[in-house]
């Protein structure tokens, strides 16, 4: 392994619950509330969502994240409402107005909590890191990634936040990686990006000469796959890797 002074992380599913899409965190949070939806059912709402808040622009930079929590959730709520699959357009439409105000708000509040404990327990893997290594990040989001981060206290540790609704171009595009480390006055060669898609955050990272680390909690084994250098199933084990 190639000494390493540099460590980029992706963002969602990665460090603010750590191996957890926000697509099976929102439809979970949906169940627990009654709405019975498969995964099918919901993967077309959580896309429009996502596709609406990128293509906003700059009217998305000023969201905290419970700002834009609720949007997406609100946007969610709406394409389910109006787009129901067989299997579920029964249940939507026996819920009255009341009712999915009040599913919107539980959502809700269940997201942001399960963020909020996330975003605590990784912050005290990165804080020791930090003193040892350049912190930066490279993410698909909405250009307001670094109010996000501020707002959990977070921001501080890292020396560059390549959001991809600021830089303009979205993973796996090499040249956001390259915009972070040009941020970080960094080598690829040394290097390391943390993510938990492969394709998504490794494949692209390592054609452009970096380390990787996959971050996949249900990884029965350590059998690396081609786009990965390690595998972990938690944060916590990039310590042992780097030393």
């Amino acid at each position: 392994m190639k000494p390493v002074d540099t460590l980029l992380f992706d963002f969602g599913g990665t460090l603010d619950l750590p191996g957890s899409h926000w697509l099976d965190r929102f439809l979970g949070h949906y169940r627990s509330c009654g709405l019975d939806l498969s995964r099918e059912d919901f993967d077309s709402a959580f896309s429009y969502a996502s596709a609406d808040a990128y293509r906003r622009g700059e009217p998305m930079y000023y969201m905290g994240l419970a700002e834009l929590t609720n949007f997406l959730v609100g946007i969610q709520l709406g394409f389910l409402r109006s787009h129901p699959l067989p299997s579920s357009k029964a249940a939507l439409e026996a819920i009255d107005e009341a009712t999915f105000c009040g599913i919107q708000t539980k959502v809700c509040n269940g997201f942001l909590e399960q963020t909020r404990l996330g975003l605590n327990r990784t912050l005290e893997i990165l804080r020791p890191l930090a003193r040892r290594f350049k912190l930066g990040i490279v993410s698909n989001f909405y250009g307001n990634l670094e109010r996000v981060l501020n707002e959990a206290g977070a921001l501080g540790l890292f020396s560059a936040v390549a959001d991809s609704g600021r830089v303009g171009v979205v993973k796996p595009d090499r040249r956001i990686f390259e915009f972070a480390l040009r941020r970080l006055d960094s080598e690829p060669g040394h290097s390391m990006m943390i993510g938990d898609s492969l394709a998504k955050d490794c494949r692209s990272a390592k054609l452009l000469g970096l380390q990787t680390a996959w971050l996949n909690p249900d990884a029965i084994s350590k059998r690396r796959p081609s786009e990965a250098d390690f595998v972990i199933s938690d944060l916590s084990e990039l310590g042992q890797i780097l030393r």
